[in-house]
């Protein structure tokens, strides 16, 4: 005889019980101690679909509190627990060597700006899989979050050392990286910590690290450093005066200084370049390189930006209203990368000519080709937006970036400015005798002014001169001025006796 039974408890349904036996004669039904059966065995079911339910929930939050879900590297937890063993091992052997390697992408925020987060997400994702094709399973690689990533490296003998991991890790990057129909290739800075250096905690690794990484992409993007003490000190160094220059901006501890640009013809002055300074109460005029990098990465750069742009309308506003500025001069202000692509600079600029009265076409905008480079197309559209509002837009220290014929061909622009590099061996070397009569030649057939930079010497305005160069700038003429000095300047007509045009030896 057959006996079929349902196996189901509560919403779960198991499917059916079968028993086959003989018939029991002395029973009217079996059908009691068939049920029992069924919902014996249902219930033993559902109790190991539990139990296998919570050992899955159990190992997913296991993953989820020590693995990053998006690349399937261990995350920052984890890291470090195994960075607290790895130290704990180096105190009872000190011959039980590691490393950490601190990784931070170079570039990865314009992939994120431009072509979104999922793509960024993906450019991580392909990053992971070469940092762990690159390190292999005896070491630990995590992602700490955003775009770095840090690596913890057995540092014994006969292993790969830290620097050739960095290099390894570096060639695997090398390689373009596929997004869409698009390939693109990213750098990482590395930075390196030892356990040479004694440490007892975990955190106190990871930040000598980061150290050494900032200061490799200091140097140079995509290298590595090793920690030492002086990094350190740099990075403190470095920290306090981020501190100072938001306090030096709170209580307009800046100033603007004035450096003349004079027609190469005749020497009078036809603009200034507004160039920022810094007067520090303890350390005095602080050098341009020792702060305006700092602000850029910090993200000052636009407030000071923003302030200079004013402060320069205001400036020549004030010379023109004094009766000090002869017809057509200009005021030249220079806009940073970050002032350029994260602030509202159209506004600010209407909002420095408004407040200070002043025509658009005494204004100069100067922005360096590494400024348009990531994005041609919406650069092009932001300069048009300037250009059609009357503001003259030069191209700074040209021919030291990448895009230099790109940027003829796509933007609306009206100048630009050769960079002092070819300007300074102009005297003594041909070849860059013929690099800058192509460039003045070429700016010269699309109709743009010229303007060269770093003239230090009669023989360097004389050669530029005879190629045909518009306008100069250097110490010959100038260097850069407090409003009162370039006052008198405006006073005297010219910073220089004009120069006869003297005739340059042949080539």
């Amino acid at each position: 005889m057959v006996y079929v039974a349902p196996l189901n408890i509560g919403t779960r349904d198991w499917g059916m019980l079968a028993i086959v036996g003989p018939i029991e004669a002395d029973r009217e039904t079996g059908r009691e101690m068939m049920n029992q059966w069924a919902a014996l065995l249902a219930i033993a079911l559902d109790h190991a679909a539990v139990l296998k339910s919570l050992r899955t929930q159990e190992e997913l939050m296991r993953r989820a509190a020590l693995y990053d879900p998006l690349t399937g590297l261990a995350n920052r937890t984890l890291f470090l627990d195994r960075l607290d063993q790895a130290i704990a091992a180096h105190q009872r052997q000190p011959d039980r060597h590691y490393s950490v390697l601190l990784l931070d992408l170079d570039g990865f925020k314009w992939v994120n700006d431009s072509l979104g987060h999922l793509a960024g997400d993906r450019l991580l994702v392909q990053v992971a899989e070469r940092i762990r094709t690159s390190t292999g399973d005896a070491d630990v690689a995590a992602r700490f979050g955003g775009d770095e990533f840090a690596i913890l490296l057995d540092d014994s003998p006969g292993g790969a050392g830290p620097a050739a991991m960095a290099e390894r890790i570096r060639a695997a990057l090398d390689v373009p990286f596929r997004l869409g129909e698009e390939e693109f290739v990213v750098s990482a800075s590395i930075g390196i910590s030892r356990s040479t250096g004694g440490y007892r905690h975990a955190e106190d690794v990871i930040r000598d690290a980061d150290t050494a990484m900032y200061s490799a992409k200091a140097q140079r993007k995509g290298s590595h450093a090793v920690f030492d003490v002086a990094m350190h000190e740099r990075v403190v160094g470095r920290l306090r005066t981020e501190a100072e220059l938001h306090r030096a901006l709170e209580t307009g501890a800046f100033e603007l200084h004035y450096q003349p640009i004079v027609r190469l013809d005749d020497g009078s002055t036809c603009a200034f370049e507004a160039l920022v300074r810094w007067r520090h109460p303890v350390r005095g005029l602080v050098a341009p390189n020792d702060f305006l990098p700092i602000a850029e990465e910090s993200g000052l750069m636009p407030a000071l930006g923003r302030w200079s742009l004013a402060e320069a309308c205001r400036q020549i506003s004030a010379w023109r209203a004094g009766g000090l500025a002869p017809d057509g001069l200009r005021m030249s202000v220079n806009v940073s990368n970050r002032q350029f692509w994260h602030t509202r600079l159209l506004e600010d600029v209407e909002e420095s000519l408004r407040a200070a009265s002043l025509d658009p076409s005494a204004l100069i905008i100067e922005i360096t080709e590494g400024v348009i480079v990531h994005d041609v197309q919406a650069a092009r559209t932001k300069l048009a937006a300037l250009h059609e509002m009357g503001v003259q837009l030069h191209i700074d220290d040209f021919g030291t970036g990448y895009s230099s014929l790109q940027a003829l061909h796509h933007l609306t622009i009206d100048a630009f400015k050769i960079d002092r590099s070819f300007v300074a061996p102009l005297a003594t070397d041909a070849r860059s005798r013929e690099l800058v009569r192509s460039i003045v030649s070429m700016g010269l057939n699309l109709g743009l002014e010229l303007v060269a930079e770093g003239i230090e010497t009669p023989a360097q305005r004389d050669q530029l001169r005879f190629y045909g160069c518009h306008h100069g700038q250097g110490y010959l003429f100038a260097g850069p001025l407090v409003g009162a000095e370039a006052e008198a300047i405006l006073r005297a007509g010219t910073p220089v006796d004009a120069p006869r045009l003297a005739v340059p030896a042949a080539g």
